[in-house]
């Protein structure tokens, strides 16, 4: 149909790639984790837990991004102070 793509025909969640540029990452204080946490497109993390479905593909499951990542955000990035100074 035109004007839809296939996230819309199927009813389904997109999976989408993304390769990392040096410059997501760069500073002092931000990790993959804290650039994750920025973004509003990635609101899902997909985990591999060593599992295999019978037909030997692996079984990940869908994890929200801060109860997956949380505990490697930096103190900035969970901060509610504002403005570009670290809070005390």
């Amino acid at each position: 149909m035109p004007g839809m793509d296939q996230q819309q025909l199927t009813g389904q969640k997109a999976v989408r790639n993304y390769l990392i540029k040096d410059d997501d990452i760069m500073g002092p204080k931000k990790s993959l984790a804290d650039f994750l946490h920025s973004r509003f497109e990635f609101q899902e993390i997909m985990q591999y837990y060593g599992e295999h479905e019978a037909d030997g593909r692996p079984k990940f499951r869908g994890l929200p991004r801060d109860e997956a990542l949380r505990q490697f955000y930096s103190q900035t990035a969970t901060s509610t102070g504002t403005g570009s100074y670290d809070d005390l």
